[in-house]
């Protein structure tokens, strides 16, 4: 942002700078002028007084219409902190963030992961997000895996599978309520397959589902 008052200075410089030559005026030294005991002009003394007089009365200006814009920038800053206060004031609670963001993710395991075990996923609070970690949730205990045959008519069945597949979320929260990949990736959560942290077997976790009402994700 430019300094508006250094740019006032230089325009006071400027109206006042005379051009250095012979004469007075930037105009050659004629036999009629007096020179001084410097070698100079004799108006050349007054012409400087001048100059001086002038730069003290532009920079008076200067300083009388300063103190104009002080209450300009308090307003400025009056605005700002009552965006910062309006912003924390309507953000949501850390349930109404969490339940929101899982929603945008749309990742029904993990879904049905925190619905049964709020635990499975961590969130911390800092000053303009939260930041969310759910490690090794067993996402195949959430799923029933399809296999289709094309028809007609197609077909699908249940595979029965011992298989465990366990995946770790990552994602950072604004004060809306929007995920985001805290990496700055494409995409709005980071992933990762490693070691699985179930709360709970396979068979116990289906019968939590079925209390719920929660019915697996399919996958074909």
């Amino acid at each position: 942002m430019p300094d508006v008052r250094s740019e006032r200075r230089i325009v006071c410089f400027r109206q006042v700078s005379r051009p250095r030559s012979a004469g007075c005026r930037g105009q050659p030294l004629t036999p009629k002028q007096t020179l001084t005991t410097d070698g100079r002009p004799a108006c050349y003394r007054t012409g400087r007084a001048q100059s001086v007089r002038r730069l003290a009365a532009c920079m008076s200006d200067e300083n009388r219409l300063w103190p104009f814009g002080r209450p300009v920038l308090g307003a400025i800053a009056m605005l700002c902190m009552a965006f910062v206060v309006f912003k924390f004031a309507r953000a949501p609670s850390t349930q109404e963030a969490m339940q929101g963001s899982l929603k945008e993710l749309g990742l029904p395991e993990l879904t049905t992961a925190f619905a049964l075990h709020p635990d499975t996923c961590s969130i911390e609070r800092s000053l303009w997000k939260w930041h969310v970690s759910c490690e090794g949730v067993p996402i195949s205990f959430y799923q029933d895996r399809m296999l289709c045959i094309a028809g007609p008519p197609r077909t699908c069945i249940s595979v029965p599978t011992d298989e465990r597949v366990c995946v770790s979320y990552y994602w950072d929260i604004d004060l809306n309520g929007m995920p985001s990949n805290p990496r700055g990736d494409h995409g709005r959560y980071a992933s990762v397959g490693n070691g699985c942290n179930p709360k709970g077997s396979r068979v116990a976790e289906r019968e939590a589902m079925a209390k719920l009402g929660i019915a697996p994700h399919r996958v074909e």
